[in-house]
């Protein structure tokens, strides 16, 4: 047994919430039996790793075993690793420059409610960018704000809101907001909201917690899949741009990526754009539903 892929396993399942026998197996280039060992002798050695049977299985560390990426500030972070860094590099070095990289990249993109300044990202379409723009000003003067908001069923409402803070997650950006009409702070879908009014009125800012854990309780209701893919060489920017680095396995002369992301259009168009470059592994449901959108497509073209 190779304490090099023991503490490479347990890194990765440190790193994510939920990790495939496959992805494992040919992360590590390992048989999956040999994984197997692997994750017994890291329970064996009081690791919590618990197991999850059937076609979207796989092992997950309990959460109370994990050390909140939260417990330093990026500026700690850095001084850390750098502090490593200066150090001769052994095998343990490199681990653990992992594993504080890897908790650095989760506190940088974790929402964090000290936020107050945005970029607007250009690639915005006008309607959207006014939009954002309007709810920008009404964040930074604590305006009161009405929207027309068209909820997931299709209902219109008014709503009167105190917009707070901007949440960009699961590529979908929301305004964080207490809900004047509603009597309580809810998450709103920008693409959803079709009018912003901004009134003379400020607010007195309530106080409210947006961490993490409040934001990851909001989004359990969307519906989330294992993803494995097969891609070429050519794409790999635009897929490590999208899943990101760690998702991503070289596999003879192209890749293969396993990452955790919701279920909706938003994903089969995003596969879409990659044409016959990519390749759908799992889940099925998602290869019946790209197959039908693809069906679709050319139908929609055979009458042209």
């Amino acid at each position: 047994m190779q304490n090099s892929v023991l503490v490479g396993i347990l890194i990765t399942l440190l790193s994510k919430k939920k990790v495939g026998l496959y992805e494992l197996s040919l992360k590590y280039e390992v048989s999956s039996r040999t994984v197997i060992r692997y994750i017994d002798a890291l329970s064996e050695g009081g690791v919590p790793i618990v197991s999850f049977r059937g076609r979207n299985g796989g092992y997950s560390i309990l959460d109370s075993f994990r050390l909140s990426s939260m417990y330093f500030t990026p500026t700690e972070y850095d001084r850390l690793i750098a502090c490593v860094e200066a150090m001769p590099i052994d095998e343990i070095g490199v681990s653990v420059l992992d594993k504080l990289k890897g908790l650095r990249k989760n506190e940088s993109s974790a929402f964090s409610s000290s936020v107050d300044k945005i970029v607007i990202d250009t690639s915005f379409s006008p309607a959207f960018e006014n939009k954002f723009n309007a709810l920008s000003r009404a964040t930074k003067n604590n305006q009161l704000t009405q929207i027309t908001y068209h909820d997931k069923f299709g209902l219109l409402s008014i709503r009167d809101i105190e917009p707070l803070k901007f949440v960009y997650k699961d590529n979908v950006w929301y305004i964080y907001a207490y809900c004047r009409t509603r009597e309580d702070f809810r998450f709103f879908k920008i693409n959803r909201i079709s009018g912003v009014k901004l009134f003379d009125e400020n607010f007195n800012q309530r106080d409210y917690c947006l961490d993490t854990k409040t934001l990851n309780e909001f989004l359990k209701e969307r519906e989330h899949i294992d993803l494995t893919i097969s891609l070429e060489a050519e794409i790999l920017a635009e897929v490590q741009e999208w899943l990101g680095e760690d998702s991503l396995i070289k596999k003879g002369t192209g890749y293969m990526a396993f990452a955790s992301v919701p279920y909706d259009d938003f994903l089969i168009n995003k596969l879409l754009t990659f044409g016959d470059k990519i390749k759908v592994i799992k889940p099925t449901k998602l290869i019946a539903s790209f197959s039908k959108k693809l069906d679709k497509l050319l139908k929609y073209y055979n009458t042209l």
